[in-house]
C-alpha cells in the first residue's frame, strides 16, 4: 500500500455480533471517514470516534505485521458504504 489512498467499503446489515469493521496496517492513520447518505445520495463525514480502534497481529508471509481494527460501535446498523482515506 502507498500513502494517500481511499478505500471504498460497502457492509452488508450488521448484526449484534457482526459489526462492520476494517483494518489497516498500523503504520497508516486513518484521516476521514465517509458515510453514504441513501437519501441524498452524498458522502457525509462520519466522525472517527464512532470507531473503536484496537490492535491485533497478522502473519503476513512470515512475517507478524501489527494492524489497527476499526469496528464501528454506534448501535446496529443495516448495509453502509464508506469511503476511508488514510495516510
Amino acid at each position: 500500500m502507498t500513502s494517500n489512498k481511499t478505500l471504498d467499503i460497502t457492509y452488508v446489515a450488521e448484526t449484534a455480533s457482526n459489526k462492520h469493521a476494517f483494518k489497516l496496517p498500523a503504520k497508516f492513520n486513518v484521516s476521514s471517514v465517509t458515510l453514504l447518505n441513501t437519501l441524498s445520495g452524498n458522502y457525509e463525514d462520519y466522525d472517527i470516534s464512532k470507531f473503536t480502534v484496537t490492535t491485533e497481529n497478522i502473519d503476513v508471509q512470515g512475517t507478524s505485521v501489527s494492524y489497527k481494527v476499526y469496528t464501528r460501535n454506534d448501535g446496529t446498523n443495516g448495509s453502509s458504504s464508506f469511503k476511508i482515506t488514510f495516510a
